[in-house]
């Protein structure tokens, strides 16, 4: 587990763009989470782990949903389409197809 001290310290490396590899490297061999610190949690091995996906395949999907992102108001459609949610004049409704 690394020291309180060196959180904010790792938090200005990633803030300022200044994290080289080895460093985050070493920190995550001295603490599974510590990139999480600054990063904030992994969601996409969380993802993975979830549903049952193979490792990194979340984080491919978020990815390829990053290069999409002038198109990100399309997303909460897209979410419902999935999800067998369809809008209909009353209200949402779920169905598949």
């Amino acid at each position: 587990m690394l020291h309180p001290v060196v959180l904010p310290v790792l938090a200005w490396f990633v803030e300022h763009g200044q994290l080289a590899t080895q460093l985050a490297a070493l920190m995550s061999a001295i603490d599974d989470h510590a990139l999480d610190h600054a990063y904030g949690p992994n969601l996409a091995a969380t993802i993975d782990a979830r549903v049952g996906l193979p490792g990194v395949t979340a984080a491919t999907v978020l990815g390829e949903l990053a290069i999409l992102r002038p198109r990100i108001q399309e997303l909460p459609p897209i979410l419902r389409r999935i999800a067998g949610r369809r809008a209909t004049a009353d209200g949402l409704r779920v169905f598949r197809g």
